[in-house]
């Protein structure tokens, strides 16, 4: 940690301006020509709604890529994906050409990657019209009409712009989306990357009808692909879809003191082990996530052993490092002195809620570091709270999957939140559940009940179905109900 300007060691680091946010109850200093800024309650712990938002914005998802649906492996899409829903497709009897399932270009054979193509027009769902209202043919195996749209005959390569169940010419290998499509001049454009063959468009359709209209259907960015859905698609005609690939997670337990479960403490250590209850959790919370978890097992809490795993991780292609442990006060931050050293660009680093708990968060060339408290309660706040909006972000899940921000209720029962004094006070997490059938006045919907845990040495509290993310005090006022954030436990 670095001093600031006062003299003083800085609990929050951020390294690019954007991140750091002023509010009534955050002091930001930035010495000049340092490039750091820094971000710090007036109680010395960082905002945890900065904290996900830095997680969740800052750990760069990978590039997206088309797959074909039948080898799809799970994940979140990466664009908006549009399908004909299967027995509604919109298409006359007999009639065999396949449909858009996505917004974009209709590629003919022999377009190659970087070629300049020119637009001829636009088929719409709705008659498959072109840019200036002429109509398609009905099928290509019959008659073309007189004015119909045709391919140009001098041998330049064209694309027809196409909508979400537009009707598809018969040379049409795949639909390019628009993000790989570059405008280059009026109605030209340079094709990037192209897609797999099939992409973004049915197979063959199956009418109803002459009075069969087209239903296209649209499936936001960020929706999971599971089993149901990649069936769905699959009878709707589509062969592939655009997902983010997963990537591997490593994990690690940092401590001198620190014995894999169910082994007897070795006996020449001269005291007694801790058994390591947090290896599982971090375990569970990265299979939650849809990734592959890459254990490294118990660390020593020295540097070079940090670095060692540092190493290991890049040697194995991980994209991701989480270290649990090594991130008590002072001389003990054993694990944030290690990654300093590494020289990594550290993000942010510092203290969280009352209890004190550790977060840091680094970059090294090729792999993203996450450093947590090892305390079992409180490490588990912080997977549920941080870690697994982060893995999630970075796939490209829909933000409602992991942006608890946007769950805040009443504090149910008797509950008060302590009375603004002027005094600074401190975000708090505590276990928590829903409460239905709340006490108290105003009762009716869902509230939040939390109470302080047992004990934080044990990765679970009785009766747990979240947590409860209590901000500083407010006004004062009695009048004023408290509220807090509430996380549910990941399932």
């Amino acid at each position: 940690m670095l001093p600031d300007e006062y003299g003083h060691k800085s609990p929050g680091i951020v390294r690019r301006s954007p991140l750091a946010v002023t509010n009534r109850r955050t002091l930001v200093t930035a010495p000049q020509g340092s490039g750091i800024f820094r971000f710090m309650s007036l109680t010395g712990e960082m905002d945890p709604l900065e904290v996900l938002r830095v997680l969740t914005t800052r750990l760069y998802p990978n590039p997206p890529r088309a797959v074909p649906i039948d080898d799809a492996p799970p994940g979140f899409l990466a664009e908006e994906t549009g399908f004909v829903t299967p027995g509604t497709a919109g298409l006359l009897e007999g009639d065999p050409r396949p449909r858009a399932t996505l917004n974009g270009y209709a590629l003919p054979p022999g377009t190659e990657k970087g070629s300049i193509v020119r637009v001829l027009g636009t088929l719409s769902p709705a008659g498959t019209l072109d840019a200036e209202g002429r109509s398609l043919p009905a099928s290509p195996e019959g008659p073309v009409p007189p004015g119909s749209p045709q391919p140009p005959g001098d041998g330049e390569p064209g694309v027809w712009r196409v909508e979400t169940g537009a009707a598809l010419l018969p040379e049409t290998w795949a639909v390019l989306p628009p993000g790989q499509a570059v405008l280059v001049g009026s109605e030209r454009i340079r094709v990037g990357n192209l897609p797999l063959r099939g992409h973004g468009m049915t197979r063959t359709g199956r009418g109803r009808g002459e009075d069969a209209i087209a239903a296209p259907t649209r499936l936001p960015c960020g929706t999971r692909l599971d089993g149901r859905l990649r069936a769905f698609l699959l009878a709707s005609g589509a062969s592939t879809v655009v997902i983010r690939p997963a990537f591997p997670v490593a994990f690690g337990t940092v401590g001198d003191e620190l014995a894999d479960l169910g082994v007897p403490p070795d006996a020449e250590c001269g005291r007694a082990a801790v058994q390591d209850l947090v290896a599982l959790t971090v375990e569970e919370t990265i299979r939650r996530a849809g990734l592959a978890p890459v254990p490294f097992g118990i660390l020593r809490d020295s540097p070079e052993e940090v670095r060692t795993a540092v190493l290991r991780a890049r040697e194995r292609k991980v994209d991701v490092l989480i270290l649990v442990g090594g991130m008590g006060e002072g001389v003990t931050d054993r694990t944030v002195e290690s990654i300093e050293r590494l020289e990594a660009e550290m993000i942010l680093e510092g203290r969280l809620f009352d209890s004190g708990c550790g977060i840091l968060y680094a970059k090294v060339p090729d792999l993203d570091l996450i450093a947590l408290t090892g305390r079992p309660l409180l490490a588990a706040a912080e997977l549920d709270l941080f870690v697994t909006p982060a893995l999630l972000s970075r796939q490209g899940a829909a933000a409602w999957r992991w942006d608890w921000s946007r769950m805040r209720w009443p504090v149910d029962g008797g509950a008060r939140m302590p009375k603004n004094t002027g005094e600074p006070r401190s975000w708090k997490v505590l276990p928590a559940a829903l409460s239905t059938t709340a006490t108290g006045e105003g009762a009716g919907g869902p509230r939040v009940r939390a109470w302080t845990p047992e004990t934080w040495l044990l990765p679970l509290s009785a009766g747990q179905e979240g947590w409860a993310v209590l901000p500083p005090a407010g006004s004062g006022d009695p009048r004023d109900e408290p509220e807090a954030y509430f996380c549910p436990l990941p399932t």
